[in-house]
């Protein structure tokens, strides 16, 4: 047993008394275990160091809205989340048409953008540079795609009136469907950012044809208050913008992987961001 895990099950008041610790892997980016109590099943998840506080909160802000399972512990000390255990599929495994997941991550969205909390804010830049100074790839590579990189930040104008909480990775394996509820997973990309990011990078982490943007920007624009306090009035080709934005960086984040600890899924991906990063350097 690890180390942190078994100082959590050791200390946590609603661990008392587990008896068996169950691994889940699927569209999780934590240490992330199903654990059984004397009360039942409940979800448990392990924080990087560092990275624990900002989650933690938005996990109970989230949760308090109904958007996100309920909370049962927070030990921001140790770094780990305990929730109740919702026994439901993903959106990514549901029979369900593509255009029909989009209405519903959509509505997942817009719950998040009414959420007001202090996180950072995106910041395009910096986060392109990071996974660049992580990417495993040639100097001469890293020149061209930093070229390409600046070229993309100068196409966007952020307004800063229009910063809303996004959750930064609408994966439809971050989404669980259950019986009259949808909740939304995994908050470790949060930012402050403009409506249209969370909605490119949905699009571009699901990989879903960009024929299918005027649909999910009618889903998500249909919920929008007309209390005038804020527009959230979509602008696609803003979206158009951020895609192309999401669409890098994802590919910049999954060479940066390490290729003997990566899933399946993921050698997948990687294979497929190395290639359209060599168009780019190529191009």
């Amino acid at each position: 047993m690890l180390p942190q895990l078994d100082s959590i099950l050791k200390n946590s008041p609603v661990l008392q008394g587990s008896s068996t610790v169950n691994v889940i892997t699927a569209g999780y980016s934590h240490q992330c275990f199903q654990v059984s109590t004397t009360n039942g099943q409940v979800f448990l998840k392990i924080f990087n160091v560092g990275q624990e506080q900002q989650q933690l909160d938005i996990s109970q802000l989230a949760s308090k809205v109904g958007l996100a399972p309920q909370v049962l512990e927070i030990c921001p000390k140790l770094g780990y989340l305990i929730t109740e255990f919702i026994d439901a599929p993903t959106l990514m495994s549901v029979d369900l048409g593509v255009a029909e997941k989009l209405q519903i991550s959509a509505e997942l969205i817009y719950q998040c953008h009414q959420m007001k909390a202090r996180v950072t804010r995106l910041e395009l830049s910096d986060t392109l540079n990071e996974l660049l100074l992580s990417a495993k790839l040639p100097p001469s590579s890293i020149g061209k795609l930093a070229a390409y990189s600046a070229s993309l930040i100068q196409t966007i104008t952020i307004d800063d009136k229009r910063l809303v909480l996004s959750h930064g990775d609408v994966n439809f394996n971050n989404i669980l469907v259950a019986v009259n509820k949808n909740y939304l997973l995994d908050w470790e990309y949060c930012y402050l950012a403009e409506p249209e990011f969370d909605l490119a990078m949905c699009l571009a982490i699901n990989q879903i044809d960009m024929s299918l943007q005027p649909g999910f920007i009618k889903h998500y624009q249909q919920y929008l208050r007309g209390d005038g306090r804020f527009s959230h009035v979509i602008c696609p080709e803003k979206v158009t913008r951020y895609h192309e934005y999401s669409l890098f960086i994802n590919a910049l984040w999954f060479v940066s992987l390490d290729v003997n600890n990566v899933s399946e899924q993921q050698k997948v991906m990687q294979l497929r961001s190395k290639d359209y990063l060599s168009n780019i350097i190529s191009a």
